[in-house]
C-alpha cells in the first residue's frame, strides 16, 4: 500500500491506500491503532478542518471560506480552477468576512443548520456538530465573545494553523501586508 502525511494538515495523521480486504491485518500489523470514523471526524473538528460531504457542500462553499487556502488546497501561483479571479481577488483584498471555525460547545449539543447568535443578532451557522466540538462558519467580525446556538453556549478557538485574526471590523490575513 502507499501512505502518506495528510497533505491538508500534518496533526491529522496518515492517509493509507490499501486492499479492502487486507486493510485491518495491513494496519495492525503495521502497528497503526484502529479507531472508528467518529474519532477521526472529532479529531479533524477540534483541529478546525472542513471535509467534502460534511462541511464543504457543492454550490454553497466558498473556498477561502473554508479555509482552503491556508489548508494547501489552493495554489495562487497556479491558476485555471473554476472560481479562481474571484478567490485571487478576495485573497489579495483580504476580505474573507466568514470562515469555518472549531468552536467547543458547552451545554447541549445544537443541530447542524441551527443559527449562531451573539447578543441576539445572527452571524452564522452551525455546519457539524460531534461529541462536545462543532464546526460553525460565521462572520469574523462577530466572532468573539460569547456566541450561542439555540441552548448551547460556543466557544471559538483560532487553529494553531490559522494565519488571520477575529479582531477588528474583518479578517486581517497575516500573510497579505
Amino acid at each position: 500500500g502507499v501512505t502518506y502525511v495528510d497533505p491538508r494538515l500534518p496533526a491529522l495523521g496518515k492517509r493509507v491506500i490499501l486492499p479492502r480486504e487486507t486493510a485491518k491485518l495491513c494496519l495492525r500489523d503495521g502497528g497503526y491503532e484502529l479507531t472508528g470514523a467518529d474519532a477521526y471526524h472529532e479529531k479533524r473538528m477540534a483541529l478546525g478542518v472542513p471535509e467534502a460531504g460534511f462541511e464543504l457542500l457543492p454550490e454553497k462553499t466558498f473556498p477561502l471560506e473554508a479555509n482552503l487556502d491556508l489548508l494547501h488546497a489552493i495554489d495562487f501561483k497556479k491558476g485555471c480552477f473554476v472560481g479562481q479571479e474571484v478567490a485571487s481577488r478576495t485573497k489579495r483584498r483580504g476580505q474573507v468576512r466568514k470562515r469555518i471555525l472549531p468552536a467547543e460547545i458547552q451545554g447541549a449539543p445544537p443541530t447542524p443548520g441551527a443559527a449562531v447568535t451573539r447578543e441576539g443578532r445572527t452571524v452564522g451557522e452551525v455546519l457539524s456538530v460531534l461529541g462536545s466540538h462543532a464546526l460553525i462558519q460565521v462572520k469574523t467580525a462577530q466572532a468573539s465573545g460569547t456566541l450561542q446556538a439555540g441552548d448551547s453556549t460556543l466557544h471559538i478557538h483560532l487553529p494553531d494553523w490559522a494565519d488571520f485574526t477575529l479582531e477588528g471590523s474583518g479578517t486581517e490575513d497575516k500573510t497579505d501586508t
